[in-house]
C-alpha cells in the first residue's frame, strides 16, 4: 500500500513538474520574456533619468549658492551620477570648464547646442540620453550612458548595454520601431530605439527556471522507472523490467537527439558542437552527458535485476559459459568506453589536465563525471560475470580472461599508452570485483581501490592524449609561423579597402600641390585614428606621402635618394603578392614577420598625381605576455596561444626571430631532421615541435611535464573520483 502511494505521488509530482517545465520553456522561448525584459529596461531607464534630473537640479542650486568646485555637496552629486553611468559637463561661455568623466571625448567648445536637445545622441564610443539646462553664459549637460559601441572587442573591451540594464551581450538595438513591441521610450514618451533580440533566443538567468524544472522532471521519471523495474523483479518479471528499461531509455535519448526536446537545453553551451562532437549519435557534450547517465543507470538495473541463476544451474554448455560471455561482453564495453574517452580528450575544446587549474571549466567537470557514469556499464557486466554462480569455473574464466585481454589488445593496437592503460584499468576492475565478491573487504576498501585504479588510468590517458592534442595544435601554429602572412591582418585589409578607397575626406587632404610637415601630421593622425587602430597596434605602421617624380631618402648618405614611386613599385614588383581586389600587397621578403604595402593615388586640381604609400610591418613585441590584449579584437586571436610558449624561426639555417625562455641555437642544424618535415623531440627540459617549410624552419617549445605536475594531477583525479564514487 505504501509503495502504491509513493508511486502515485511520483506520478502526480512528475505531471505537475512536466507541465510547469513546458510552460516555463514557452515563456522563455516566446516573446513574453522579451517583453518582460523590455519593460524592465524602460523602468530602469526612467529611474536613471530621474536621478540625472535630480543631480542637475541639485547642482543648479549649489551653483546658485556660489559654492566652489570640489565641495562636499558637489562631490556627493558627482558620486551619485558616476554610480548610475551619468556624466556631467559644465560649459561657461561655450567652453568646457568641468567634466565628471574622462572615459570618452566630449566637445571642448560647445558649437552646436541643438546636439543635446535630441532624445538620443552618439559620442565617440557610446549612446547617451542627454539632459540640458542653460542659465546666462553657463550650460550644464548630463549624459546618461545607455550603450557602449567600440570599434573592436576582446575579453577586456566589450560593447553592449551597460551592466545596470542586465541585458545579455547579444542583444542589439535599432533606430526603427519594432513589430514585436520591444520599443524603448524615455520618460517624456519620446521613442529612442528598439531592442533587437537574436532569432535563436537569448540566454538569461530566467533560463534556469525551466532547466531546473526539466531536471526535476527527468529525475522523477527515472525514479518512477526504477521503482517499476523493482516491482517487476519482485514479481519474477526481471527480463520484462530490463527490456522496459532499454526501450524507455532509448525513447528518452532519441527524443533529445532527433526531436531536440526539451528545446531550452539546446540554448546552453553544453549542447554546442564547438565544445565537443563525437558523431551524429553523440553530437555534443550535453548528449554525451545524457547518454552516459542513461548507460550508467542501465548498468545498475542490469546488475541488480538481471537473473541468470536458472540458466547457470542447468549446467548446460550455455550456462557454464555464461560468466565468460559476460566477462568478454564487459571487456568489449570497457574497450568502447576507452575509445570514447580518448576521443573526448583529443577532439574537444575541453581541458582535463587538472594541474592547469585556470584552464579547467564546468565542461571539464561535466565531461569527467559523464565518463565515470559511462564506466558503470562495463563494470556492471564484469560484476555480473563473477556474481553468476557461487564460484567461477577456472576452465571458463581463464579462457575468458585470455579472450578479453586479446579484445583489449585488438582495440588498442598498435599500442602506445592506450594498451597498458586499458589493461591496467581492466585488471584493476577485475581484482576489485573479485575482492568484493569473494572476500570481506572493509567499508571503504572497495571505493578506495577503485578510485586508485580509475585515477591512475585517467592520469595516464589524460596526460598522454592531452600532450598529443597539444602537439597537433602546435603543428598548426608552426605551419602558420613558417609563412609570413597574417590572416587576421589580410581579413581586415580586405574589409578596409573599399572604405579607404572611397574616403572623400582623405581625398581632400591629399589634394595639395606640395606636402608639408603639417599635411603629413594631419593625414597620419587621420589614418591612425580611423583605420589603423585596434589590431594594427600589433604592427609598425608607416605613412609616406609623395608626388609623382619626387625623391625620397632611402639611406643616411647625401646620395641615398630614389624616386618615391619607383622605389615602392620595384619592391612590390619583386616581392609583392596582391590581396585580391585591393591595392595592398603582401611583401614576401623573408623578413620573418608579416609585411604589407598599400598604395593609393589621387589626382589633384593641378593635374598632378599624389601618392599615399602605407607600410605595415609586424611588431615582434606583440608576442610579449600581456602586450596586445587590449589591442586585439576578439575575432582575431589566431596567434594569442603562442604567448605561453617559446618559439624560434630560422631562414636558410640562421635564426632570425626568437621568443620565450628556451635558449635556441643560432643555427638549426642540430634540430633539423632531413627525413621529415615535422619533428617532435625533447631537449634541455623542453618538448619541441619543429616544422621545415622550404628554407624556413619553425620551432615551438614548452617545458616537459615534471613529477610535481603529475602528482598534482593524480591527487585531483583520485579525490574527485573518490568523492563521486562515495556520493
Amino acid at each position: 500500500m505504501r509503495e502504491k502511494r509513493r508511486r502515485f505521488i511520483l506520478v502526480i509530482t512528475g505531471i505537475v513538474m512536466g507541465l510547469a517545465a513546458v510552460i516555463a520553456q514557452m515563456i522563455c522561448q516566446g516573446s513574453t520574456e522579451n517583453n518582460i525584459i523590455t519593460r524592465r529596461f524602460c523602468r530602469i531607464l526612467h529611474e536613471k533619468e530621474k536621478i540625472m534630473e535630480d543631480c542637475l537640479n541639485d547642482l543648479r542650486i549649489i551653483m546658485a549658492k556660489g559654492e566652489s568646485h570640489g565641495s562636499v555637496s558637489e562631490n556627493r552629486i558627482f558620486g551619485l551620477a558616476s554610480q548610475n553611468g551619468i556624466t556631467i559637463l559644465q560649459y561657461i561661455d561655450r567652453r568646457l570648464v568641468y567634466w565628471s568623466d574622462n572615459s570618452f571625448d566630449v566637445p571642448v567648445l560647445l558649437q552646436d547646442e541643438l546636439l543635446f536637445s535630441r532624445p538620443l545622441i552618439f559620442m565617440q564610443n557610446g549612446w547617451f540620453l542627454p539632459a540640458y539646462y542653460a542659465e546666462g553664459n553657463e550650460r550644464v549637460i548630463g549624459l546618461l550612458r545607455v550603450r557602449t559601441d567600440y570599434s573592436f572587442e576582446n575579453d577586456i573591451i566589450k560593447s553592449g548595454f551597460t551592466r545596470d540594464f542586465g541585458l545579455p551581450p547579444d542583444v542589439g538595438f535599432s533606430a526603427e520601431k519594432s513589430e514585436n513591441g520591444n520599443d524603448i521610450f524615455n520618460s517624456r514618451g519620446e521613442f529612442l530605439f528598439s531592442l533587437v533580440f537574436p532569432a535563436t533566443g537569448i540566454t538569461t538567468s530566467h533560463i534556469l527556471i525551466p532547466l531546473i524544472l526539466w531536471c526535476v522532471f527527468f529525475l522523477l521519471i527515472l525514479a518512477l522507472l526504477l521503482g517499476s523495474v523493482k516491482s517487476l523483479a519482485a514479481s519474477g518479471k526481471n527480463l520484462t523490467g530490463i527490456i522496459v528499461t532499454i526501450l524507455f531509455f532509448s525513447m528518452l535519448y532519441f527524443i533529445v537527439l532527433f526531436a531536440r526536446q526539451p528545446s531550452v537545453i539546446f540554448r546552453t553551451s553544453l549542447f554546442s558542437p564547438y565544445v565537443f562532437s563525437l558523431n551524429g549519435f553523440i553530437p555534443s557534450l550535453g548528449h554525451f552527458m545524457i547518454f552516459s547517465i542513461l548507460a550508467g543507470l542501465f548498468g545498475y538495473v542490469f546488475y541488480n535485476y538481471a537473473d541468470f541463476s536458472n540458466i547457470y544451474q542447468k549446467k548446460t554448455v550455455g550456462g557454464r559459459l555464461l560468466p565468460g560471455i559476460l566477462l568478454v561482453a564487459g571487456t568489449l564495453l570497457i574497450s568502447m568506453f576507452h575509445v570514447i574517452f580518448r576521443r573526448l580528450i583529443l577532439n574537444s575544446n575541453i581541458n582535463f589536465e587538472t594541474y592547469k587549474v585556470l584552464d579547467l571549466s564546468i565542461f571539464s567537470a561535466v565531461g569527467f563525471i559523464s565518463v565515470l557514469f559511462l564506466l558503470v556499464l562495463p563494470v556492471s557486466f564484469i560484476c555480473k560475470a563473477f556474481q553468476t554462480g557461487s564460484k567461477p569455473d577456472r576452465f571458463v574464466i581463464i579462457p575468458a580472461l585470455v579472450v578479453s585481454a586479446a579484445v583489449i589488445i585488438a582495440f588498442t593496437w598498435p599500442g602506445g599508452v592506450s594498451m597498458p592503460a586499458l589493461l591496467f584499468l581492466w585488471a584493476g576492475i577485475i581484482v576489485v570485483v573479485w575482492i568484493r565478491q569473494f572476500r570481506k573487504p572493509g567499508k571503504l576498501s572497495i571505493p578506495l581501490f577503485f578510485s586508485l585504479t580509475a585515477g591512475i588510468y585517467s592520469l595516464m590517458v589524460i596526460t598522454a592524449f592531452s600532450e598529443e592534442k597539444t602537439n597537433e595544435i602546435l603543428k598548426v601554429h608552426a605551419l602558420s609561423l613558417s609563412t609570413e602572412n597574417d590572416p587576421e591582418a589580410e581579413h581586415l585589409l580586405l574589409d578596409m579597402w573599399p572604405v579607404l578607397q572611397n574616403d572623400a575626406v582623405l581625398a581632400d587632404m591629399m589634394d595639395v600641390e606640395f606636402f608639408e610637415t603639417r599635411d603629413f601630421n594631419i593625414i597620419s593622425a587621420y589614418l591612425h585614428n580611423n583605420y589603423f587602430n585596434g589590431y594594427w597596434g600589433n604592427f609598425n605602421v608607416s605613412i609616406y606621402l609623395c608626388r609623382q617624380g619626387q625623391l625620397i631618402r632611402i639611406g643616411p648618405g647625401d646620395l641615398d635618394f630614389e624616386d618615391c614611386y619607383a622605389f615602392f613599385e620595384e619592391r612590390i614588383d619583386k616581392y609583392g603578392h596582391p590581396l585580391t581586389g585591393t591595392q595592398f600587397c603582401f611583401i614576401d621578403n623573408q623578413g620573418a614577420r608579416p609585411y604589407y604595402i598599400g598604395r593609393l593615388f589621387f589626382e589633384t586640381g593641378s593635374n598632378v598625381t599624389n601618392g599615399l604609400f602605407i607600410e605595415l610591418y609586424g611588431d615582434i613585441n606583440v608576442f610579449q605576455p600581456g602586450y596586445s590584449e587590449l589591442l586585439l579584437d576578439k575575432r582575431f586571436h589566431g596567434y594569442s596561444g603562442l604567448k605561453n610558449y617559446s618559439f624560434a624561426k630560422y631562414l636558410n639555417g640562421e635564426i632570425i626571430l626568437s621568443h620565450g625562455d628556451f635558449p635556441y641555437n643560432k643555427a638549426d642544424e642540430e634540430y633539423v631532421d632531413e627525413t621529415s618535415d615535422y619533428r617532435v623531440f625533447d631537449n634541455e627540459g623542453f618538448k619541441h615541435i619543429l616544422y621545415c617549410n622550404g628554407n624556413a624552419t619553425v620551432m615551438i617549445s614548452r617545458p616537459l611535464l615534471n613529477a610535481g605536475k603529475i602528482i598534482i594531477s593524480f591527487a585531483y583525479l583520485f579525490a574527485f573520483i573518490f568523492i563521486v564514487v562515495n556520493s
